[in-house]
């Protein structure tokens, strides 16, 4: 947006907000989204202040770089889905503040696994280089991880688990990838 964050955040709570909390997302999870998206848009192209910024002080060039901060930030792109399918995540204490850490526990590990997985697949790396079928059991894996529920994450641990096996098979055999 090329505004400040307290500026950004007040456009979209003003023009998001409402839909969001339309669509039966709870007004915290829905506030949390906007802000989230809207820091993000510091790093992402077109506008990407502060990736352009960075290119600046490095002296390098300017799209590449936000390219590359959004190739680099995709995983954490995934969080803010999280505040919305599981809002407990954001640890409601009107029933005691540990019984809201123990609620959110779990969905952060579970968010915490697939931000891991999806960074690993926009990096092409987790152990070594990956297969472009091990990327993609990465990306369904960490997608399996975002939506709440005992199947999805367990989904999504079985195939970091297998890209994990794969690739230190291949390690041991000594397949080098370039």
């Amino acid at each position: 947006m090329g505004l400040p964050t307290a500026a950004t955040y007040v456009v979209l709570i003003t023009i998001v907000g409402p839909a969001l909390t339309n669509m039966g997302v709870p007004i915290l999870a829905a506030h949390m989204f906007v802000f989230y998206y809207g820091v993000v848009a510091d790093i992402t192209p077109p506008v990407a202040l502060a990736a352009y910024a960075a290119s600046g002080i490095a002296g390098g060039n300017t799209f590449k770089t936000g390219v590359l901060a959004t190739g680099i930030a995709m995983g954490g792109f995934i969080i803010p889905y999280v505040f919305v399918f599981a809002p407990a995540m954001l640890i409601d204490i009107h029933n005691g503040v540990i019984t809201g850490i123990l609620a959110a526990m779990p969905i952060f590990l579970s968010a915490l696994m697939g931000v891991f997985m999806m960074s690993a697949c926009v990096t092409n790396f987790l152990k070594t280089r990956c297969l472009w079928y091990e990327r993609l059991i990465l990306l369904f894996g960490s997608i399996g991880l975002i939506i709440p529920g005992l199947k999805t994450d367990l989904t999504g641990l079985v195939c970091l688990a297998l890209v994990f096996l794969l690739q230190s098979l291949r390690i041991k055999k000594g397949v080098v990838i370039s």
